[in-house]
């Protein structure tokens, strides 16, 4: 199958619209909120979509549906995965055409790493998304051996645009950053100035932003403003519902996941699952429940115990779409319709300041009556002899914003 996506999108994604990180196991459930509800309807709009090459391989239905809703999509190829032999025995990543034989060196840049991006860029052109990108490794760490190695790497990737095999298409730069290369930011984007980028997507290699604290949140919204105050255009890769916090700061386009518990552990990806002793592999994909007035995914017997206590139910009722028609376990058993239109009523609200300094005052007034409500959740758990649950990284945010708001001067029109 090839999509062809022409030249009718000049940039992807609007500011604060909704960005869809696509994988292999939701890409029905996607097909199936796009469809048009009503008889003249053309359904539900989006800003773009990301779409996990492990998933673009098997020429899902899903990528003509974005083409007939002229909805830009572009290929996430999964190459930070090749820096570690981990991706061997995964079934999906090891099966992709331009997957090397062996693992890459990200403080290298020889025969085979060309041998992928080449490969990788030829993949994506087959099936015509509206921007390239480019597939790099991690740069886990500050090293100039490293740094160097990435910066050939992209411009190799943008030396082969245009060339046989990958007509030209704008091409959106990729930045894997560990830890200490986001506290110490070390001028990753500095290595992407000889170029023209439509943008950069930043994935971190450790991201939870649930239970990551206050200094590192910290230091990852300074290195994603970094990057805008360079020049590019930056996609925050599966910040969960923290993406409104970076929206307060121009930061203003983030992809996510349907269910809204997005985040990334490169390193957990990589570790191979155990079977227990009878030799079953347990786990698996939750199915998380969003609370837009809790600004969390809970998880769904705690979303079942919240909704189902008549003294709760109506702080967290949702009058959004067919939430108002549906009852209060609309959310539980509908999760990621539900999710899909409460994040896109909350990038239009924030969308709809028109200054960075109301956004904050915005954001500031969501966690805060989402810490009030919260407490109230664990008051009234603790009453009926429940457990609470664990709703401290709105604090957490809390004190992102107002650190951000303090050392940062809010841009004004």
């Amino acid at each position: 199958m090839s999509v062809s996506m022409s030249n009718m999108f000049g940039s992807f994604g609007e500011s604060l619209s909704f960005l869809l990180h696509v994988t292999q196991h939701e890409g029905r459930s996607v097909e199936q909120l796009l469809a048009p509800r009503r008889l003249g309807e053309d359904g539900p709009s989006l800003g773009g979509a990301v779409v996990q090459a492990s998933y673009v391989q098997r020429d899902p239905p899903l990528l003509l549906r974005l083409a007939d809703g002229h909805i830009p999509w572009v290929i996430e190829p999964q190459s930070v995965r090749f820096a570690s032999a981990g991706y061997l025995g995964v079934e999906s990543i090891a099966r992709l055409p331009y997957a090397p034989p062996t693992a890459l060196d990200p403080a290298r840049f020889g025969d085979e790493h060309r041998r992928m991006v080449r490969s990788a860029l030829e993949f994506q052109a087959r099936h015509e998304p509206a921007l390239y990108m480019v597939p790099s490794l991690p740069v886990a760490r500050a090293s100039a051996r490293v740094l160097k190695a990435f910066r050939a790497l992209h411009e190799y990737a943008a030396t082969l645009n245009g060339s046989e095999g990958i007509p030209h298409r704008p091409m959106l730069a990729t930045a894997y950053p560990g830890t200490a290369v986001l506290k110490g930011r070390f001028s990753v984007f500095d290595r992407l100035a000889d170029r023209s980028w439509a943008g950069v997507y930043v994935q971190p290699l450790q991201l939870d932003t649930k239970r990551d604290g206050v200094e590192k949140l910290v230091a990852y919204a300074k290195f994603l403003q970094e990057g805008q105050s360079s020049g590019l255009r930056v996609i925050a890769g599966r910040p969960g519902a923290f993406g409104l916090v970076l929206g307060a700061f121009d930061i203003d386009l983030f992809d996510s996941g349907l269910g809204g518990g997005d985040s990334f552990s490169l390193s957990r990806l990589d570790r191979p699952r155990v079977p227990d002793e009878n030799g079953r592999l347990h786990g698996g994909r939750a199915r998380p429940v969003y609370l837009r007035p809790l600004m969390s995914a809970l998880r769904e017997a705690d979303a079942n115990a919240v909704l189902g206590t008549p003294a709760l139910r109506s702080q967290l009722a949702c009058d959004i779409a067919e939430c108002r028609f549906g009852g209060y376990r609309y959310a539980i058993e509908n999760p990621r319709p539900h999710f899909f239109h409460c994040r896109q009523a909350e990038l239009r609200a924030l969308k709809d300041q028109r200054t960075s300094s109301l956004r904050v005052q915005l954001v500031n007034g969501w966690l805060q009556d989402a810490i009030g409500t919260a407490r109230l959740v664990n008051r009234v758990r603790g009453e009926a002899g429940l457990t609470a649950i664990d709703f401290d990284y709105l604090d957490r945010w809390r004190g992102v914003l107002a650190r951000i708001a303090s050392l940062v001067a809010v841009r004004e029109p």
